[in-house]
């Protein structure tokens, strides 16, 4: 598993982790119940269904429309302009968006809370923010590989007799046999 599949995951899992440990110093256990269920349905939806929902060039939904996606906002260079209005609205990434907003909020409001320290308290912000970017890093990447994925099945749909399509994967892996190895072993 490529590691912004596998961070974004153990994201989920440490955001919950956050819940049950929030849930031990004063969280609403109802509260908790919701964002547990958020995650987990967050999760599920990241691994079985965004990839379907990205497959249109030009959705309606800001965040299936590959288009605005895949655009730079900075770099003008770097953007393609939608012909639509994204007028529509995901419910599972609307709901995945607020669960990562209303954790923060719990904590850094700390109502009701009662943590051992401030220490605690930054170190709960810091991992909530750290799991929400490997969480939305790792649902640019699953827009990333759809519009690769598409992008192969264009060229090869255009393939004749004359011509190849050729991947060449650079990244290699090997395992050490020795502490220091020759180059001939």
């Amino acid at each position: 598993m490529d590691n912004i599949a596998a961070d974004g995951s153990a994201g989920f899992e440490r955001l919950d982790r956050i819940v049950d440990e929030l849930s031990q110093i004063g969280l609403e256990k109802d509260v908790a119940d919701e964002l547990r269920r958020s995650l987990r349905d967050g999760k599920r939806y990241f691994k079985t269904e965004y990839q379907s929902h990205c497959q249109v060039d030009e959705n309606q939904c800001p965040d299936h429309c590959r288009k605005l996606s895949l655009s730079d906002p900075k770099d003008p260079d770097f953007q393609e302009h939608c012909t639509h209005q994204h007028t529509l609205r995901c419910p599972q990434c609307d709901d995945i968006t607020l669960c990562l907003q209303t954790m923060h909020q719990i904590v850094k409001d700390g109502k009701n809370l009662s943590f051992y320290s401030q220490e605690q308290q930054d170190d709960f912000l810091y991992d909530i923010e750290k799991s929400s970017e490997a969480i939305v890093q790792w649902k640019a990447h699953i827009m990333r590989s759809v519009n690769q994925e598409q992008a192969k099945q264009d060229i090869l749909g255009k393939l004749d007799q004359s011509s190849c399509f050729l991947v060449m994967d650079w990244a290699m892996q090997f395992l050490q046999l020795r502490y220091r190895e020759k180059q001939s072993d």
